[in-house]
């Protein structure tokens, strides 16, 4: 699942272009990554932001469902983007999650890390940040549980034998 919450100030930002298209999506385009939080819909890309490297290299995969806001964020050739709807209003409150139902990090081609953009100074300074975390499968708390108890057991054991 990927999911984000907060505002964009659009100040220290240029519109480098608009366009159509979309679906919730990660993968990669224009030789850099991109995830996409958002159905089809008409978009501003927004340039001038200077960060973190490319986040992935997966082919685009879609969303299986969605839920909130559009947005999307992008590192390409060209330089880093943000990727609002033209009806976005600078500072307006705004958070969606997708979910790629039956994926990994590794089928979607993510790679784990903190990704961090900033663009603009002073009042019209923003920051944008993704997160992208492994989250440990229900199999692997079980199998921490069963060790947890093991070398419970052998150091209750060892314990009773000094004794």
């Amino acid at each position: 699942m990927t999911s984000f919450t907060g505002f964009v100030n659009t100040a220290g930002l240029t519109i480098t272009n608009s366009a159509s298209g979309g679906g919730r999506f990660f993968g990669t385009a224009f030789n850099g990554s991109l995830i996409q939080v958002g159905p089809s819909v008409s978009f501003n890309n927004w340039g001038g932001a200077t960060g973190s490297a490319v986040f992935g290299s997966g082919s685009q995969t879609q969303a299986t469902t969605n839920t909130g806001d559009n947005a999307g964020i992008g590192t390409y050739s060209s330089g880093y983007k943000l990727l609002l709807p033209q009806t976005y209003v600078s500072g307006a409150s705004m958070s969606g999650t997708s979910t790629y139902t039956g994926a990994t990090f590794a089928s979607l081609g993510m790679t784990v890390g903190t990704y961090n953009w900033s663009w603009g100074s002073g009042a019209n300074a923003g920051t944008a940040q993704l997160t992208i975390s492994a989250v440990p499968e229900p199999s692997t708390y079980a199998l921490a549980a069963i060790a947890t108890g093991v070398m419970a057991y052998l150091a209750r054991r060892r314990k009773a034998r000094t004794a």
